[in-house]
């Protein structure tokens, strides 16, 4: 049967060559020798004492420590040789119950749950207002003493503002996940370079005037207005081609076919809805297709758009698949 000796240490070892000296000194031959040292942060420089001591072979060693202090960026310069991590959460809802241990009424113990929360220390009290006095200060002992010393925060109330958003929105997927999506985002070098800003609205601007100038072809208000919307959607139909061909992730090959197939709806689109203000045709041109009939303008109009939905389409299909096949 093993024995055990606990030693408490007191407030005079906060200095690493006390401690070492304190550990040696009450070291057991022929003993297996724990050593378990709580909150090691508090003694300046406790890696060279704990290093030290692991060295020499004769003790299975536990530290524990502010987790602002003992990050796990900071353990694998602070100690040599081999160490396990064993990071310590509060208590989930599972193990709230086997505290308890009832689990004759979930529904009532997770709404105690909700309140009381996952610190078992606040458990020993029987009190709400002890429970919240306990909670705040591990809160308080976490924020303003122990983040504010590791890092030399000059601004508390900032750090204090901000623990208190990311607690009042820890369940806000918005917040969680946009900034992650933000910082993802690689902008096109076209959009970080100031003059090529420069040239992308110019060369906007002179595509819309064209498109606007060969749409308005009566003059009056009618036609403006329904040159100024064909101006603008097929303009957008041009620039998300030139996207699509320009930053689109995929080869050659699927890059037509997806830029053909684009056009072609893109082009009946724009048909549509320019005869809809320049003729008030509420009818889709394709409903108008009579391949019977090539004297009437609509019947035209609509075979001709027709018959590019359809060989556009399957080209655009025939080029997707043939893309798809061959794509390393």
């Amino acid at each position: 049967m093993k024995k055990f000796q606990f030693l408490k240490a007191g407030e005079e070892i906060k200095e690493y060559h006390a401690l070492h000296a304190y550990v040696e000194e009450h070291y057991q031959e022929g003993k297996t020798n724990y050593l378990f040292v709580d909150e090691v942060q508090m003694c300046p420089k406790f890696e060279l004492a704990i290093n030290s001591l692991y060295s020499k072979g004769k003790y299975d060693i536990y530290v524990t420590g502010s987790d602002a202090f003992l990050l796990s960026a900071d353990l694998a310069t602070l100690f040599t040789g081999r160490y396990i991590e064993i990071h310590v959460f509060p208590f989930s809802f599972q193990e709230y119950c086997q505290y308890y241990d009832d689990i004759s009424d979930k529904d009532k113990l997770f709404d105690e749950y909700a309140i009381k929360g996952g610190l078992a220390g606040s458990y020993a009290y029987r009190t709400e207002k002890d429970r919240t006095n306990y909670i705040n200060e591990v809160y308080e002992t976490i924020v303003t003493r122990d983040l504010v010393q590791k890092y030399t925060l000059p601004d508390t109330l900032v750090l204090q503002r901000l623990s208190e958003f990311l607690m009042d929105n820890i369940s806000n997927l918005t917040v969680v996940f946009f900034p992650l999506v933000i910082r993802n985002i690689t902008l096109p070098p076209i959009l970080s370079d100031k003059k090529a800003l420069i040239t992308l609205a110019w060369d906007t601007l002179w595509l819309f005037l064209t498109i606007f100038e060969v749409c308005n072809h009566s003059g009056d208000r009618e036609g403006m207005r329904a040159g100024y919307i064909a101006a603008f959607i097929l303009m957008a139909g041009v620039w998300l081609v030139f996207w699509v061909a320009r930053y689109l992730p995929v080869n050659g090959w699927i890059k037509a076919g997806t830029i053909l197939i684009i056009s072609c709806i893109w082009m009946a689109f724009t048909n549509d809805v320019y005869a809809y203000f320049a003729e008030h045709k509420k009818q889709l041109t394709i409903l108008s297709t009579h391949f019977s009939d090539w004297t009437n303008h609509i019947c035209v109009n609509a075979n001709v758009c027709t018959l590019i939905l359809i060989f556009g389409g399957i080209a655009g299909g025939g080029l997707l698949v043939y893309g798809m096949i061959n794509r390393k």
